[in-house]
């Protein structure tokens, strides 16, 4: 999370969110985004590594710069050295037009990390294939 990443490094990174939702100023947002990730886990690790303490406190504060956009047309204030995009891709409806828009705006020596969960069974097949020959080509 950008929080965790601004905790760890400070000043050292500049933390830029894309999201359509504020999930910080609503209460009601923050128990949304609480409970996805909760699911997220099973219970016994949920509990076991306190896992909803570390997430409320990480949701109790905006520590990044939030960019309210579409993640398909987000522009960044200026190249990046490294985009990550984590449990975000499977939600917008074209994965590979955020895929093009995010390499775009890297330095020429950037890096994109991303994740990607698709389906089980044949219609996760076919998402996987497309993927794969998009990423080699």
């Amino acid at each position: 999370m950008l929080n965790q990443l601004k905790i760890n490094f400070g000043d050292y990174v500049e933390a830029y969110g894309v999201d359509l939702i504020d999930w910080y100023s609503d209460p009601s947002n923050k128990r949304i985004a609480l409970e996805q990730l909760r699911r997220s886990y099973s219970e016994d690790d949920w509990q076991r590594q306190g896992l909803e303490m570390l997430y409320r406190e990480l949701l109790s504060e905006k520590r990044f710069i939030p960019i309210y956009k579409d993640m398909g047309r987000v522009q960044f204030p200026h190249k990046m050295d490294l985009l990550t995009s984590f449990f975000a891709l499977q939600y917008h409806n074209n994965p590979l037009i955020v895929w093009c828009n995010l390499f775009n705006q890297l330095y020429p020596s950037g890096v994109l990390i991303t994740h990607l969960l698709v389906p089980d069974g044949k219609e996760g097949d076919e998402a996987l294939a497309l993927y794969n020959d998009f990423v080699r080509n």
